[in-house]
């Protein structure tokens, strides 16, 4: 081969690969972006404070009702199990999750995540959450890490000065990262153990823009770590902010996306450098101008050669405008699902929560949700099991991972020697370092409070008590089992009565109660 045969050897070979590479893009099928699987809501308060609401306040009007935080209490989890089945029913099929945490507070909706970890109460609550999605039918969880006040990178900086002349200087806090790095360590096995589908988002809208070298510093190293521990096939790693208020502002529709092409080609570039790549989908929020900001971004993605699919992790709640604007969108990659955050276009409150729980769901296509609609289980949920690695010793646990939430709990664990050992009158012990179930009443007596010789558990003083038809009722702060003739003492009415089930196959579990008609029922 001579010298003057190289050019033209180099010219075939580039000719033949631009053949290629035209013939793989003219292959790609541009569709509308409607999702390619049934999508559903961020689900993280179980009800809002309708006062600030009703009069017209911009105040905060969610903290007191995060669900994780309230888990334990049983007219919370009720209520959630009762909404749960509600969006089931209006055909949502996947929940995002998230999880408020700090190191340096704690209210109705942050946890407290002080060393790393959290305590056992919402380590429990969390897990039986997720334990009760699943058995709701939901086939998939996308949990996001909401790291807020000194655990959160954009709160990372030295003051300096008086309080008059003080100086802010950013300062990377390598302690807070490996907290936070710790705290996903140690709930992964209790968000992989829950027996659903699921994705972890390591930090949401944790996707550094090119002026912010402290959020892109922390995606790199917890990006890293993830991935030299679990691999990155259940995360959506850091999710992508489209926006600011300054471009939402801005009357140039041309701007709208720029601030989410620029995140993406930072975080591409983390990904890469990191060695690991990027995630398998990546999850996009967007609100105003979403059809603007998604189409940019998915420009920008293809001309770097990436068709990778997208999650919309968080939009607005119920919008026809933004059904629209999604269904306006192109595109040669799949949107895998959309998630509703439970914020209306009016932002009510503080703009950032305006509806009670997210009970219906807009953006999916009629053709999938008749697909996968699928009975809701009768059956309890599976135990689930939580590595309570900071238990002391010779220490009793409240309500164990390894207690099934309702059902013949036989299966599972022992029967307790004693009631003495059930100090909150939930139904469980620990006896012998291990928990165990209370017998449970049996169903009879004058309904007004007597105890039932085989059991610590009083039967509930009124049918009133059990607000949610499930056999159970919460009087004098603790339990009571309602009595199969327990009326509502007020007049002697009966409208609060636990109706008898109407065919034998209700009770699917043995335990004596039945579900027909929406609604809890006890065999005859």
């Amino acid at each position: 081969m001579t010298i003057d045969n190289v050019p033209k050897l180099v010219m075939l070979i580039l000719m033949k690969s631009f053949m290629v590479a035209s013939a793989l893009v003219s292959s790609l099928t541009l569709h509308a972006a409607v999702p390619s699987a049934i999508g559903g809501s961020n689900y993280a308060w179980y009800g809002i404070d309708e006062l600030v609401i009703s009069n017209n306040g911009d105040r905060n009007c969610r903290e007191k009702f995060g669900i994780i935080a309230n888990y334990h209490l049983p007219q919370v989890r009720s209520t959630v199990r009762r909404q749960l089945s509600i969006m089931f029913d209006n055909g949502q099929r996947r929940l995002r999750v998230p999880i408020y945490h700090a190191t340096d507070l704690a209210s109705g909706t942050v946890l407290n995540s002080a060393g790393g970890n959290l305590q056992q109460q919402p380590r429990e609550n969390l897990a039986r959450f997720l334990a009760d999605i699943q058995a709701a039918g939901f086939q998939e969880v996308l949990v996001g890490f909401f790291p807020i006040s000194r655990s959160s990178p954009k709160n990372w900086y030295r003051e300096y000065g008086s309080s008059n002349t003080s100086v802010k200087t950013w300062a990377y806090n390598s302690a807070a990262m490996q907290e936070n790095w710790n705290l996903i360590k140690n709930l992964r096995p209790i968000i992989a153990g829950a027996n659903i589908d699921y994705k972890i988002d390591l930090r949401n809208e944790g996707a550094a823009a090119s002026s912010q070298p402290i959020d892109r510093q922390y995606a790199s190293d917890i990006w890293s770590l993830y991935n030299a521990s679990f691999g990155k096939q259940d995360t959506v790693g850091f999710s992508v902010a489209t926006g600011s208020i300054a471009e939402n502002a801005s009357p140039d529709l041309s701007v709208k996306g720029n601030l989410a092409v620029d995140r993406y080609r930072v975080m591409k570039q983390v990904y890469e450098e990191s060695g690991y790549g990027a995630p398998v989908v990546w999850d996009f929020h967007a609100y105003e101008f979403l059809s603007h900001k998604i189409s940019k971004v998915d420009a920008a993605m293809t001309a770097s050669g990436d068709y990778t699919d997208i999650i919309i992790g968080e939009t607005f709640y119920q919008d026809s405008n933004t059904l629209s604007a999604i269904q306006s969108i192109t595109t040669s990659r799949n949107i895998q699902a959309i998630y509703a955050w439970p914020v209306t276009t009016a932002r009510g409150c503080d703009g950032h929560v305006d509806t009670p729980f997210p009970a219906e769901y807009l953006y999916t296509p009629g053709e999938l949700m008749q697909a996968t609609v699928s009975a809701i289980p009768s059956s309890s949920p599976q135990p689930v099991f939580i590595p309570f690695t900071e238990q002391p010793a010779n220490t009793a646990p409240t309500a164990g991972a390894d207690e099934p939430a309702e059902g013949n709990p036989t299966q599972f664990v022992s029967q307790c020697a004693s009631g003495v050992t059930d100090t909150d009158g939930d139904g469980w012990g620990w006896e012998n370092n291990a928990s165990c179930f209370v017998t449970l009443p049996v169903p009879s007596g004058d309904g007004i409070g007597n105890m039932a010789s085989d059991s610590s558990i009083p039967l509930c003083i009124s049918g009133i008590a059990d607000s949610d038809g499930d056999g159970w009722g919460w009087e004098g702060n603790r339990s009571c089992v309602v009595d199969k003739q327990s009326k509502a003492l007020e007049g002697g009415s009966e409208s609060f009565m636990i109706p008898y089930c109407e065919m034998n196959y209700s009770d699917t579990d043995g335990d004596g109660w039945g579900w027909e008609k929406n609604s809890s029922c006890l065999v005859k």
